[in-house]
């Protein structure tokens, strides 16, 4: 094994999720199921040689849905701490580099809230109890890194049945991430090749 010069960074990432769930078939109308803007940001480390990287965030993030019935909507709101391990395709053109990224996310609850509202009713609940603890999903995505900036939009789809009380049926998260990260860059020279 050689020694080769590493190119790294950490990086402050700040962004909005899309976030929805799904509910075992048929329990509940897709057209009934919406989107749930939330937040997402944290830390990043990414490491990088030639045309491969490799990147581990630690990141809050926001997930949920909102469902519409009749006259009532009822919000579900997970906050939670994230952690993706994501591997890169790299292909760079002059100063710009684009990504291809794949990788597995796995996260903590911290809290669930569910609101109703119906007319001039609203009520509040913590429902943290009545979901997994824990959280694991598949993650796809792409990015561009120009000077210290990145964007990146990732797609999430968690594999756990997080239900543990709120319903009879199965629920899973999914979610859309648009991120936009400001980047310290590091030189790591004299250190083993890990591609």
């Amino acid at each position: 094994m050689t020694d080769s010069t590493l190119y790294a960074d950490y990086s402050l990432k700040l962004g909005i999720n899309l976030a929805n769930q799904d509910w075992e078939e048929n329990a509940i109308p897709a057209s009934d199921m919406k989107y749930k803007i939330g937040l997402c940001g944290g830390l990043g480390y990414n490491i990088s040689r030639d045309f491969l990287g490799m990147e581990a965030d630690l990141l809050y993030s926001q997930k949920g849905a909102v469902l519409h019935r009749a006259s009532s909507t009822r919000t579900y709101s997970l906050h939670y701490l994230s952690l993706p391990i994501l591997f890169k395709a790299l292909i760079n053109v002059g100063s710009s580099c684009f990504s291809i990224m794949v990788g597995q996310e796995s996260s903590i609850l911290l809290s669930a809230n569910y609101e109703y509202e119906s007319g001039n009713t609203q009520q509040n609940f913590n429902i943290t109890k009545d979901y997994c603890p824990f959280d694991i999903g598949i993650l796809i995505g792409a990015g561009w890194d120009f000077s210290n900036f990145s964007f990146d939009i990732r797609y999430t789809i968690d594999r756990i049945d997080i239900n543990q009380g709120v319903s009879l049926y199965s629920i899973s998260n999914n979610l859309i991430s648009f991120m936009v990260g400001y980047k310290f860059d590091l030189s790591l020279t004299s250190i083993p090749a890990l591609f």
